[in-house]
């Protein structure tokens, strides 16, 4: 785990900021953007891991024990997400050509995965049968938060 001090550099005020290999670019770069947008993402993710670990037993009119294991199996797998958006932030805030050799990046068997495990857990849910307001309750509105960031950093990113 990285350790800080402190939440800022004091090395910004000039309109730079660094990558990872110390080199300077301006803070309009794309490459910032793309780690801000993983970084907003992470934090929608947190918002939503929050949300699932206060769901009242009682939630769904099941059993205490489906909603504690529903809440575990979230758990872990929102754990899991936002380690690798933090890693793939990191991977973002490198030059492609400056990688340190200690950094794992993340695989096309990760992204695999969790394409697996989204369609495992959407077979059991009922069919759309229109779009879903991003209203009615904070987990609704959470989600669909960050199902838009994440097409963000597909659009706008993908091919970088």
């Amino acid at each position: 785990m990285v350790r800080i001090n402190r939440v800022y550099t004091g090395t910004g005020d000039d309109g730079t900021s660094s990558f990872v290999d110390g080199s300077r670019h301006r803070k309009s770069h794309l490459r910032f953007a793309a780690v801000g947008t993983c970084d907003e993402l992470n934090s929608i993710v947190g918002l939503i891991r929050r949300e699932c670990s206060d769901l009242p037993e009682h939630a769904d009119g099941g059993t205490s024990s489906s909603i504690s294991r529903i809440q575990k199996i979230a758990e872990a797998a929102l754990d899991r997400i936002q380690n690798e958006l933090f890693d793939l932030g990191a991977e973002l805030a490198c030059d492609p050509s400056k990688l340190p050799e200690y950094m794992e990046l993340i695989s096309n068997q990760q992204c695999d995965s969790l394409t697996d495990e989204m369609d495992a857990w959407i077979v059991q849910l009922e069919p759309l049968t229109s779009f879903i307001l991003p209203a009615g309750n904070r987990s609704r509105a959470d989600n669909s938060s960050c199902k838009d960031r994440y097409k963000k950093i597909g659009e706008k990113f993908s091919g970088y």
